[in-house]
């Protein structure tokens, strides 16, 4: 399901208050690009973080266990869906890409967003899975879009993919930081320290990193 930014920025306060300071930070703006009109006064009791890579041998199996990872992850936490969104409201669309896995993912976004959508996505079940792969080519490949940060609606963690595929982990929920951990140790996931690929995502030929 596709919402707009204000209809996301609703749905959980934790994952809105979290955006807002990013852009602060990020984009040197007084009060969030999409503070208003929501409250921006939760303070957020941070529990630490960590970073995850799947133990998948291929990337194709790499992507989907860490997809499928998600989808078990959000019944584990009785979560009723996973929000998905950029810290900065630039359209999912506005670059092009001809390198075979980004078009692939590209022409993937087509069928369910317009050219000018820049809000995010509500997604739970096999909609997730099919997400998830999709949106690791997008920001590995296409550098100038905004960082994409994921939060289940009922939850007080931020997850984000980076270009290396892995998993960030921000945890503001001491109980659900204990929980989220032991899923991800259980489930084939080991922890790391550094940003780099885990496997060879790029067997393909004629790369191509747009920063446009």
């Amino acid at each position: 399901m596709t919402l707009e930014r204000e209809e996301i920025l609703k749905l959980n306060q934790l994952f809105t208050e979290f955006l807002i300071q990013v852009q602060e930070a990020a984009y040197e703006v007084s009060d969030g690009i999409d503070s208003s009109p929501f409250d921006s006064q939760q303070s957020l009791k941070y529990f630490g973080g960590k970073t995850y890579k799947s133990d998948a041998n291929s990337s194709e199996d790499y992507l989907i266990h860490i997809a499928e990872s998600l989808e078990k992850l959000r019944i584990e936490l009785s979560q009723d869906s996973l929000l998905i969104m950029g810290d900065y409201p630039t359209p999912w669309l506005s670059q092009k890409n001809d390198y075979p896995p980004v078009a692939k993912a590209l022409n993937y976004l087509e069928t369910i967003i317009s050219e000018s959508f820049s809000g995010g996505f509500k997604l739970k079940g096999k909609e997730l899975i099919e997400f998830i792969p999709n949106l690791f080519w997008i920001t590995r490949c296409n550098a100038s879009l905004p960082t994409t940060y994921m939060c289940f609606v009922n939850s007080k963690t931020i997850l984000s993919l980076c270009k290396y595929g892995i998993l960030h982990l921000e945890f503001y929920d001491e109980a659900e930081a204990v929980l989220i951990k032991d899923f991800l140790n259980k489930y084939g996931f080991s922890e790391t320290s550094t940003c780099n690929d885990p496997v060879n995502f790029d067997s393909f030929q004629g790369r191509e990193l747009n920063m446009l």
